[in-house]
Protein backbone atom coordinates (compact mmCIF):
# COMPACT_ATOMS: atom_id res chain seq x y z
CA UNK A 1 0.00 0.00 0.00
CA UNK A 2 2.65 2.46 0.63
CA UNK A 3 5.60 1.34 -1.40
CA UNK A 4 3.43 0.31 -4.46
CA UNK A 5 0.62 2.81 -4.36
CA UNK A 6 -1.83 0.21 -4.72
CA UNK A 7 -5.71 1.27 -5.62
CA UNK A 8 -7.20 -1.67 -4.33
CA UNK A 9 -7.02 -5.52 -2.78
CA UNK A 10 -8.01 -8.57 -3.80
CA UNK A 11 -7.59 -10.80 -0.33
CA UNK A 12 -7.41 -11.73 1.90
CA UNK A 13 -8.32 -15.30 2.03
CA UNK A 14 -8.91 -16.28 5.51
CA UNK A 15 -10.70 -13.89 7.99
CA UNK A 16 -8.63 -12.85 10.64
CA UNK A 17 -5.51 -11.50 7.78
CA UNK A 18 -8.40 -9.48 5.97
CA UNK A 19 -9.56 -8.02 9.55
CA UNK A 20 -5.98 -7.40 10.11
CA UNK A 21 -4.31 -5.91 6.96
CA UNK A 22 -8.11 -3.88 6.88
CA UNK A 23 -7.16 -2.22 10.03
CA UNK A 24 -3.36 -2.10 9.63
CA UNK A 25 -3.22 -0.73 6.03
CA UNK A 26 -6.01 -0.84 3.68
CA UNK A 27 -8.70 1.59 6.13
CA UNK A 28 -6.21 3.73 6.95
CA UNK A 29 -4.67 4.47 3.60
CA UNK A 30 -8.34 4.82 1.96
CA UNK A 31 -7.65 1.55 -0.23
CA UNK A 32 -10.30 -0.66 -1.17
CA UNK A 33 -10.22 -4.80 0.04
CA UNK A 34 -12.07 -7.75 -1.63
CA UNK A 35 -12.25 -10.86 0.25
CA UNK A 36 -13.11 -13.98 -1.65
CA UNK A 37 -12.73 -16.35 1.15
CA UNK A 38 -13.44 -14.80 4.50
CA UNK A 39 -16.48 -15.38 5.77
CA UNK A 40 -16.50 -14.28 9.89
CA UNK A 41 -19.35 -12.03 10.98
CA UNK A 42 -16.39 -10.32 12.32
CA UNK A 43 -15.38 -9.37 8.83
CA UNK A 44 -19.28 -7.12 8.47
CA UNK A 45 -17.99 -5.07 12.08
CA UNK A 46 -15.07 -3.77 10.43
CA UNK A 47 -14.65 0.17 11.14
CA UNK A 48 -13.94 0.38 7.66
CA UNK A 49 -15.19 3.12 5.91
CA UNK A 50 -17.23 1.16 3.51
CA UNK A 51 -13.96 -0.06 1.90
CA UNK A 52 -14.18 -3.71 2.81
CA UNK A 53 -15.98 -6.24 0.81
CA UNK A 54 -16.66 -10.04 0.32
CA UNK A 55 -17.90 -11.88 -2.37
CA UNK A 56 -18.55 -14.73 0.22
CA UNK A 57 -21.69 -15.04 2.16
CA UNK A 58 -20.63 -14.77 6.17
CA UNK A 59 -21.12 -17.74 8.27
CA UNK A 60 -23.72 -15.61 10.43
CA UNK A 61 -25.60 -16.89 7.18
CA UNK A 62 -23.64 -19.91 6.86
CA UNK A 63 -24.40 -21.01 10.47
CA UNK A 64 -28.56 -20.85 9.92
CA UNK A 65 -28.29 -22.79 7.01
CA UNK A 66 -26.61 -25.23 8.97
CA UNK A 67 -28.63 -25.68 11.73
CA UNK A 68 -31.33 -25.66 8.94
CA UNK A 69 -29.98 -28.58 7.35
CA UNK A 70 -29.04 -30.68 10.45
CA UNK A 71 -32.53 -29.95 11.85
CA UNK A 72 -34.24 -30.85 8.27
CA UNK A 73 -32.28 -34.29 8.75
CA UNK A 74 -34.13 -34.93 12.11
CA UNK A 75 -30.69 -34.49 13.85
CA UNK A 76 -32.06 -32.96 17.79
CA UNK A 77 -28.58 -33.06 19.67
CA UNK A 78 -24.94 -32.30 18.65
CA UNK A 79 -21.48 -31.62 20.05
CA UNK A 80 -19.50 -28.88 18.32
CA UNK A 81 -15.52 -28.41 17.84
CA UNK A 82 -14.24 -25.42 16.68
CA UNK A 83 -10.82 -23.78 15.31
CA UNK A 84 -9.78 -21.43 17.54
CA UNK A 85 -9.57 -18.52 15.05
CA UNK A 86 -12.45 -15.76 13.62
CA UNK A 87 -13.18 -18.15 11.26
CA UNK A 88 -14.10 -20.35 14.14
CA UNK A 89 -15.60 -18.56 16.47
CA UNK A 90 -17.88 -16.63 13.99
CA UNK A 91 -18.85 -19.72 12.50
CA UNK A 92 -19.74 -21.60 16.17
CA UNK A 93 -21.84 -19.14 17.36
CA UNK A 94 -24.05 -18.07 14.32
CA UNK A 95 -24.55 -22.21 14.64
CA UNK A 96 -25.30 -22.59 17.84
CA UNK A 97 -27.53 -19.71 18.37
CA UNK A 98 -29.42 -20.76 15.04
CA UNK A 99 -29.88 -24.63 16.21
CA UNK A 100 -30.90 -23.61 19.36
CA UNK A 101 -33.91 -21.42 18.36
CA UNK A 102 -34.75 -24.11 16.12
CA UNK A 103 -35.32 -26.51 19.22
CA UNK A 104 -31.81 -28.37 18.68
CA UNK A 105 -29.10 -28.99 21.69
CA UNK A 106 -25.59 -28.43 21.63
CA UNK A 107 -24.20 -31.22 24.54
CA UNK A 108 -20.78 -29.85 24.35
CA UNK A 109 -18.80 -26.98 22.56
CA UNK A 110 -15.01 -26.94 22.47
CA UNK A 111 -12.55 -24.24 21.12
CA UNK A 112 -9.66 -26.35 19.37
CA UNK A 113 -6.07 -24.93 18.70
CA UNK A 114 -5.10 -26.12 14.48
CA UNK A 115 -1.75 -28.66 14.21
CA UNK A 116 -2.31 -30.10 17.24
CA UNK A 117 -0.93 -34.18 16.81
CA UNK A 118 -3.66 -35.52 19.29
CA UNK A 119 -7.29 -33.94 20.09
CA UNK A 120 -8.41 -37.86 21.43
CA UNK A 121 -9.34 -36.06 24.90
CA UNK A 122 -11.47 -33.26 23.53
CA UNK A 123 -12.99 -35.82 21.25
CA UNK A 124 -14.34 -37.80 24.22
CA UNK A 125 -14.55 -34.90 26.56
CA UNK A 126 -17.70 -34.09 23.70
CA UNK A 127 -18.56 -37.59 23.13
CA UNK A 128 -19.44 -37.69 26.74
CA UNK A 129 -22.26 -35.37 26.51
CA UNK A 130 -24.19 -38.41 24.31
CA UNK A 131 -24.75 -36.49 21.06
CA UNK A 132 -24.16 -38.66 18.17
CA UNK A 133 -22.80 -36.27 15.40
CA UNK A 134 -19.86 -33.84 16.23
CA UNK A 135 -20.21 -30.89 13.90
CA UNK A 136 -16.51 -29.61 13.06
CA UNK A 137 -15.86 -26.23 12.29
CA UNK A 138 -12.22 -26.14 11.10
CA UNK A 139 -10.05 -27.11 7.68
CA UNK A 140 -10.08 -30.15 6.55
CA UNK A 141 -6.58 -30.01 5.57
CA UNK A 142 -5.85 -29.43 8.49
CA UNK A 143 -7.62 -29.98 12.15
CA UNK A 144 -10.56 -30.82 10.83
CA UNK A 145 -9.27 -34.12 9.29
CA UNK A 146 -7.57 -35.25 12.06
CA UNK A 147 -10.40 -34.82 14.52
CA UNK A 148 -13.08 -36.71 12.34
CA UNK A 149 -10.16 -39.66 11.96
CA UNK A 150 -9.51 -39.76 15.95
CA UNK A 151 -12.87 -39.89 16.56
CA UNK A 152 -13.90 -42.56 14.05
CA UNK A 153 -10.77 -44.57 15.54
CA UNK A 154 -11.89 -44.25 19.35
CA UNK A 155 -15.58 -45.03 18.18
CA UNK A 156 -16.62 -41.66 20.09
CA UNK A 157 -18.52 -40.65 16.90
CA UNK A 158 -19.34 -42.08 13.67
CA UNK A 159 -21.76 -39.50 12.23
CA UNK A 160 -20.18 -35.93 11.51
CA UNK A 161 -21.37 -32.26 10.16
CA UNK A 162 -19.30 -29.03 9.05
CA UNK A 163 -19.07 -25.76 7.02
CA UNK A 164 -17.10 -25.04 3.56
CA UNK A 165 -13.99 -25.37 5.68
CA UNK A 166 -14.36 -29.18 5.56
CA UNK A 167 -15.57 -29.54 1.89
CA UNK A 168 -13.09 -31.31 -0.51
CA UNK A 169 -12.18 -34.60 -1.99
CA UNK A 170 -8.76 -34.58 0.35
CA UNK A 171 -10.97 -35.89 3.38
CA UNK A 172 -12.37 -38.39 1.57
CA UNK A 173 -9.19 -39.53 0.38
CA UNK A 174 -7.42 -39.40 4.09
CA UNK A 175 -10.58 -41.30 5.80
CA UNK A 176 -12.36 -43.53 2.70
CA UNK A 177 -14.97 -45.77 3.59
CA UNK A 178 -15.20 -44.75 7.28
CA UNK A 179 -16.32 -41.55 6.48
CA UNK A 180 -19.98 -42.99 6.00
CA UNK A 181 -22.38 -39.96 6.99
CA UNK A 182 -21.44 -36.42 6.58
CA UNK A 183 -23.29 -32.78 5.83
CA UNK A 184 -21.44 -30.27 4.87
CA UNK A 185 -22.41 -26.56 3.79
CA UNK A 186 -20.36 -24.47 1.41
CA UNK A 187 -21.42 -20.99 0.19
CA UNK A 188 -22.02 -20.38 -3.00
CA UNK A 189 -25.23 -21.04 -5.77
CA UNK A 190 -26.20 -21.07 -9.79
CA UNK A 191 -26.66 -17.56 -10.01
CA UNK A 192 -27.68 -16.13 -13.56
CA UNK A 193 -24.54 -14.58 -15.39
CA UNK A 194 -22.04 -16.24 -13.19
CA UNK A 195 -20.63 -18.30 -15.99
CA UNK A 196 -20.27 -15.32 -18.30
CA UNK A 197 -18.83 -13.35 -15.14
Amino acid sequence: VNAEKVAAIVGALCSGSTIAAANSAAVPNNVVMVSPASTSPAVTGIDDNDLVFRTAPSDARQGQVLAQVLKGRGIDSVAVTYINNDYGKGFNDAFAAAYEAAGGSVTGSQAHEDGKADYRAEISALAAGGSEVLVVLAYLDGSGQTIIRQALEEGDFAKFAGGDGMVGQSLVDAIGDQLEWMVATQPGGDIEGAELF
